[in-house]
């Protein structure tokens, strides 16, 4: 049996484009499991948080993503200014001072990619927050309170690429009939 010119030109172009195609296919395999390789699933946050109280503080984040979709993280957070109000309405009333003095956390958190930059989450889960507060030119009116209760909040995040981003957050926290809003760098591991 007798093969043509062209038949074996055509055999011999189709071996080498699989053999191409193989190879090309191995090498995106590769550098999916590369890109799963250097995601570790955690990440930590850094930034500014604004008590309802009117006071601010700084706040820390770190968390672990089990997946795109579901995660847990822990946050800490100290006040760094205080709220003064007057006691009553009168200009020579004394003042009260409120202050946070730290607040932490554990959330779960579910998330929607909303894109390849961009997602929103809602978290869930339990606080511990304390308190300092003084009355002004009274003796014996400096006390701190401590309650632990459930917190929940939502967001949103901006990825400028594969490991840094920005997030914004609202968390009201239960014991307190308020919350907490930040702003914050996140950078991804």
């Amino acid at each position: 049996m007798k093969l043509s010119k062209l038949t074996i030109a055509t055999l011999i172009a189709t071996s080498f484009s699989a053999g191409a195609q193989a190879q090309n296919t191995g090498a995106q395999d590769q550098r999916v499991k590369d890109e799963k390789a250097e995601e570790s699933g955690v990440y930590v946050g850094l930034g500014g948080i604004a008590y309802d109280s009117e006071a601010f503080g700084i706040e820390g984040k770190v968390g672990y993503n089990f997946n795109k979709y579901f995660g847990v993280e822990g946050q800490g957070s100290i006040g760094v200014s205080s709220q003064t109000t007057p006691l009553f309405d009168s200009p020579t009333a004394p003042t009260v001072r409120q202050k946070v003095d730290y607040s932490v956390g554990a959330f779960g958190v579910a998330r929607l990619p909303l894109g390849k930059k961009f997602e929103a989450f809602a978290r869930a889960g339990i606080h511990n927050t304390q308190t300092n507060e003084s009355i002004d030119n009274l003796a014996m009116t400096d006390f701190n309170e401590t309650k632990t209760s459930y917190a929940v909040g939502a967001g949103a995040q901006y990825n400028f690429d594969e490991k840094n981003g920005v997030r914004v957050d609202y968390t009201f926290l239960g014991g307190f009939n308020g919350g907490t809003a930040s702003l914050g760098y996140v950078r991804k591991f």
